[in-house]
């Protein structure tokens, strides 16, 4: 993981109470601007203070999904009330309105679990679930949608892509996404993890709650990158599904190792296809390279990188690229308080 800024904590030294209060904003502070503010005074609009900037912007955070940038509340700034501010001083101002509408960080995490039971509330068969470390730390969260677990199980292809990403808030930690594709070839989500970090344990406990959520699927099958966590952690919970790589990460591996375009291309051509004499032709080409470049995808597992050869039904998913979507969808919500980002999932889940 990327080393902390001097302001961040890691995830796992964060406290997850039991607070019953959602947030709200401070009445008084208005009050307290107007009676600094008076008639007689010389204060001017270009002093005006970061946090009076967040409350006069703190109404654009209120719908989920709204993403409002530094950059946008300078713009917006110059052109409302003619003030000239700095990105620094934006910065601010957008931190002190997420903090007034969405509230801070850590009493984000003491929402999670009133969030989590109104989540399953209102919609029903929704599964949420943390893990505290001592019982008071917070280390991992599951979250799968009802109605996202409903249309998997009935009518969505049972491949799973799974990838993970930072989040970028002041306890950081990692997400994991859990994405399919519809009969349309259209994106899915299925189930997110938020996790302390991304190993063994963390992606073991994430696919025991995706197997409490789903079941026993037929013909189910998994796509991922090369990472020994996911590919041990499928083979312990779900040791009969089919667990396919990414070719994409694949074929970067292959150029990184071998530095050979036509390598790539033969690769490229042995992957895809569905016709076993255009895989044996472009294998017949591999194996006589001298690089060794065949002996490493032989030794990666032909089964799991080759359509043809595929014991499962992994139909055209050969890449996790719709997670990678996925994450890039969730890139402006990442930096949110963690309560506000899996409302803001919710959201998107239902738009």
């Amino acid at each position: 993981m990327d080393t902390l800024d001097e302001n961040e904590v890691d995830i796992g030294e964060v406290q997850v109470g039991l607070c019953d209060n959602m947030i709200g904003t401070n009445s008084a502070i208005w009050e307290s601007y107007e009676s600094y503010h008076s008639k007689d005074d010389t204060f001017t609009w270009e002093q005006a203070k970061s946090w009076v900037v967040g409350e006069l912007i703190k109404s654009k955070f209120k719908r989920p999904g709204r993403i409002y940038k530094p950059r946008d509340i300078i713009e917006d700034m110059r052109q409302d009330y003619g003030i000239n501010m700095s990105y620094e001083k934006a910065w601010r101002a957008r931190e002190n309105a997420y903090e007034r509408v969405r509230g801070s960080p850590e009493e984000s995490y003491n929402l999670l679990r009133r969030y989590g039971e109104a989540l399953k509330f209102t919609n029903p068969g929704t599964i949420f679930h943390m893990e505290l470390e001592d019982d008071r730390f917070f280390k991992y969260l599951f979250m799968a949608a009802g109605a996202c677990v409903r249309g998997f199980l009935n009518c969505i292809r049972s491949v799973i892509v799974m990838d993970e990403t930072f989040l970028k808030n002041k306890y950081r930690g990692q997400l994991i996404v859990a994405i399919c594709l519809d009969g349309n070839n259209q994106i899915y989500p299925l189930a997110f993890e938020v996790v302390d970090r991304e190993t063994y344990d963390s992606i073991r406990w994430f696919l025991e709650k995706l197997k409490g959520a789903i079941g026993k699927v037929p013909n189910l099958g998994f796509v991922t990158d090369r990472k020994t966590c996911f590919a041990k952690g499928i083979s312990s919970v779900f040791p009969s599904a089919f667990h396919g790589l990414c070719v994409q990460h694949l074929s970067q591996n292959l150029h990184d190792k071998y530095k050979n375009d036509t390598v790539a291309t033969l690769f490229y051509n042995a992957s895809r296809t569905y016709c076993e004499s255009t895989f044996v032709e472009a294998w017949r080409h591999l194996l006589a390279f001298p690089n060794g470049s065949g002996k490493y995808l032989n030794d990666v597992g032909i089964a799991r990188w080759s359509r043809v050869h595929c014991p499962g039904r992994r139909y055209n998913t050969m890449t996790t690229n719709i997670a990678e979507s996925m994450n890039s969808i969730l890139k402006e919500p990442r930096d949110l308080p963690i309560a506000s980002f899996l409302e803001n999932v919710r959201a998107l889940l239902q738009r």
